[in-house]
């Protein structure tokens, strides 16, 4: 990989002109902007997706997964990119990092596996949940068209979230399937069929794992308590999720 970075310029006028920034993955540029921010949010998705692409001895997940009150909770999305922003939540609740919107679960010893990288989170989003810690997006604006968001993907570090990273595998405690919809936040039971059927939709490998996934969701829906968690909000969703903990506890 390779990066240039340019050089600030002082025109006339005492105008300063920032630099193009420049990330390539060989000679494919892979991020092209003026954050400095963004080029290292994109640096550490790429380096990610790269260094778990091959991990097909686990069951690679669309799926977030964070460590909650000594439970691990993962967190169904279906490949949504807003997974990752409740993960992050939950963190800023003091919680655990497992991954953020990719996660590794071996269902053979049952644990989840840390991914061990900064949650990766949309600068729109990251903005809108954590202002102090994400700028605003800059705005760009097309021909004939409104001026829309530039997004690319800032790091954040769980320690400046309140949380940590999680050091060691841990077993599923609760599994949330997540449903961004209209409407208020709601955490109830899922049926069998609906939670197997639908956590395979998470699988990235599923290539490799086929019908074995489908095998080890439905073993660990017989261990674990499944939910369906509608939700419009991302701090509705980590409230609902800590209160729900709560009560799954007190009641077993």
């Amino acid at each position: 990989m390779s990066a240039d970075c340019g050089a600030s310029k002082i025109l006339p006028g005492n105008l300063k002109v920032h630099p193009k920034l420049n990330l390539y993955f060989g000679t494919t540029a892979i991020y092209r902007g003026f954050s400095q921010l963004e080029m290292a949010g994109r640096l550490i998705r790429f380096m990610r997706n790269g260094a778990i692409r091959f991990k097909n001895d686990f069951i690679r997940l669309d799926a977030g997964s964070v460590i909650v009150d000594g439970s691990a909770v993962l967190l169904l999305g279906g490949g949504d990119h807003r997974v990752a922003a409740l993960s992050a939540a939950l963190v800023a609740k003091g919680g655990s990092l497992l991954g953020d919107d990719v996660t590794l679960w071996d269902p053979v010893d049952r644990f989840l596996h840390p991914v061990g990288f900064p949650i990766t989170l949309d600068r729109d989003l990251a903005h809108a949940s954590f202002p102090a810690l994400a700028p605003s997006p800059p705005r760009r604006r097309r021909h004939n068209q409104s001026a829309v968001p530039r997004v690319w993907p800032v790091p954040l570090r769980p320690g400046d979230l309140g949380g940590s990273y999680a050091m060691q595998a841990t077993p599923i405690g609760h599994v949330m399937m997540v449903e961004f919809r209209d409407g208020a936040t709601a955490v109830e039971p899922i049926k069998a069929t609906q939670a197997v059927f639908g956590a395979a939709r998470s699988v990235r490998n599923l290539e490799i794992w086929g019908e074995r996934s489908l095998i080890a969701f439905r073993e660990l829906y017989q261990r674990v308590p499944f939910f369906r968690l509608a939700t419009s909000s991302v701090d509705d969703a980590a409230d609902a999720i800590v209160r729900s903990l709560s009560d799954v506890e007190r009641v077993s």
